[in-house]
């Protein structure tokens, strides 16, 4: 992964799309392959040779690129090893994915969901693969002749926000995703709790009067709203040359229910 520090955005050192599959992280391929080719819509052209590629940036949850000959389709499953509850949620994933694509552009179609573990090991679903430029600290040599490109890509991250925030739920069913009520007092206990397990006694009043004063003074609650909950630059993606609208939206597993103000406090 990435660490601002390292990169020079304007580096000629290429950033692989795809790669091979890294060591410890492959599946049991020749079942995911029956599996899909019997499981899929029947609109999805699996008759080409069957091959596999990792998406090798982003390690929250482990994405591979499935191909039917000229086929290409996205796998997600969780990481392997131990996992917190209601983390790496392939389900909730699918279930926004399956539906969000019908008002909202810039959500790739899902098309399958399997929770069987004998499978791929764990739950996982199978989505549109769409392509273009993910920005992650370089800019992308597609880009790099405009002109006022920050600007130019971060108004078009603005607006997606904006569109996605716009959206109602009960348009694609999904009015059930979440419990907006109490959301904010749900977001500042939940950050308090996990303060208190990380801190040191030092902090710990400073802390607390926060908190104290979070907790006396929340917002009135808008209207409800989807809340992606990670939604930030290096989770969408342009097309090659167009850096004034985004194309796809990605990691969608946390998504919920709640105030979408919330949001920007987190910008």
């Amino acid at each position: 992964m990435w660490k601002p520090e390292d990169v020079d955005p304007f580096s000629d050192e290429p950033q692989p799309e795809i790669a091979v599959v890294r060591a410890g992280e492959d599946l049991d391929w020749e079942v995911v392959e029956s599996f899909l080719r019997d499981s899929l819509p029947q609109e999805i052209d699996t008759a080409g040779k069957f091959e596999v590629h990792q998406f090798p940036n982003g390690a929250a949850n482990l994405t591979y690129l499935v191909s039917f000959g000229a086929t290409e389709l996205v796998l997600r499953r969780p990481p392997f090893g131990n996992l917190a509850p209601g983390a790496h949620d392939m389900g909730r994933e699918y279930r926004v994915l399956s539906k969000l694509w019908k008002i909202f552009p810039m959500a790739p179609r899902a098309y399958l969901f399997c929770d069987d573990v004998n499978i791929a090991g764990a739950a996982m679903f199978v989505m549109e693969r769409r392509v273009g430029e993910v920005i992650r600290g370089i800019v992308p040599r597609s880009m790099r002749h405009h002109d006022r490109l920050g600007d130019r890509i971060g108004r078009a991250l603005a607006s997606a926000i904006a569109e996605f925030h716009s959206l109602n739920p009960t348009d694609v069913e999904l009015e059930t995703l979440g419990r907006p009520d109490g959301f904010v007092l749900r977001q500042v206990e939940g950050w308090k709790k996990r303060w208190d397990l990380v801190s040191d006694e030092r902090y710990h009043q400073g802390m607390n009067d926060v908190y104290a004063a979070l907790i006396s003074d929340l917002p009135e609650p808008q209207r409800v709203a989807f809340v992606h909950n990670d939604l930030k630059l290096d989770n969408c993606m342009f097309k090659a040359d167009n850096p004034d609208e985004v194309h796809a939206i990605f990691d969608w597993d946390m998504t919920t229910l709640g105030d979408h103000s919330l949001f920007l406090e987190r910008c």
